[in-house]
């Protein structure tokens, strides 16, 4: 089962038949755009062939995400080390996914440049994140980035029908809702949204109420949705206060304009 971005499938799929796979990674995008399900995908593509979510645990590959602080630090850049200078069983390569890359230690990503300057021949690296701008500048020049947008309604609409059989009017209203991320397209036609709507990320809740203003009446809240759009861009950018992102938001929607 694949979602999405044929065209980055084929062409990692040739850089691995022709050798010529880098061994540095960043995918970046929004939340949910696919980013994660794609590294492992291609992971599983290098030890079985298959370019899909294995079923299996993969041999070869590891997923290494912040600690119970919420950071990755030193500690976990020494089990990756480790990780990465072992021989790989069944791939061509040893790859270790870093998600949510955002959250490296500044001491973990000067350990970290020292091992993307001089990796081990089968080693790769993918580091998952949503955006550039966090990353320590020496270690971002090393990278190959590659940038995952998020999926037009046509192509979430295309998606949902032929995987999961829904109909073409459902799939409308999915697509509309899920902003272009297939991950959430996904949470909502098999119903496990875990979070409740008090455990919601800021971003959560600003294009939550972005959908319900336009499908109550697109012109009427434009003013609204232009806000909330714009405020949509400053939470993904910057480290902001989520209890007074929280607050201007309501008060924005709540507020009526003449």
């Amino acid at each position: 089962m694949f979602f999405g971005y044929e065209d980055k499938r084929d062409r990692f799929m040739t850089l691995a038949q022709d050798h010529v796979l880098r061994h540095a990674y960043l995918f970046f995008g929004d939340e949910g755009v696919g980013k994660k399900t794609f590294a492992l995908m291609f992971a599983n593509f290098l030890e079985s062939g298959e370019f899909a979510v294995s079923e299996k645990p993969l041999i070869d590959s590891t997923v290494f995400s912040p600690n119970e602080k919420g950071v990755i630090g030193i500690d976990e850049m020494r089990i990756v080390k480790k990780f990465l200078f072992q021989k790989p069983f069944v791939s061509s390569k040893r790859i270790a996914v870093i998600d949510r890359a955002e959250e490296l230690t500044e001491e973990a990503a000067s350990a970290l440049l020292k091992i993307v300057e001089e990796p081990p021949l089968h080693a790769l690296l993918i580091f998952i994140a949503q955006n550039t701008e966090s990353f320590f500048p020496p270690l971002l020049s090393r990278f190959t980035k590659e940038y995952f947008p998020r999926l037009s309604d046509e192509e979430v609409e295309h998606i949902v029908m032929e995987q999961y059989k829904v109909s073409e009017k459902r799939a409308k209203e999915i697509a509309a809702e899920s902003f272009g991320r297939i991950g959430r397209a996904v949470n909502l036609i098999e119903k496990k949204r875990t979070k409740k709507k008090e455990e919601e990320t800021v971003e959560d809740i600003i294009e939550r109420n972005i959908f319900e203003l336009r499908a109550k009446d697109r012109i009427r809240n434009s003013k609204k949705i232009s806000w909330l759009l714009n405020r949509l861009s400053l939470v993904k950018r910057y480290n902001t206060n989520p209890k007074l992102q929280l607050k201007s938001v309501q008060y924005i929607i709540d507020k009526k304009y003449d």
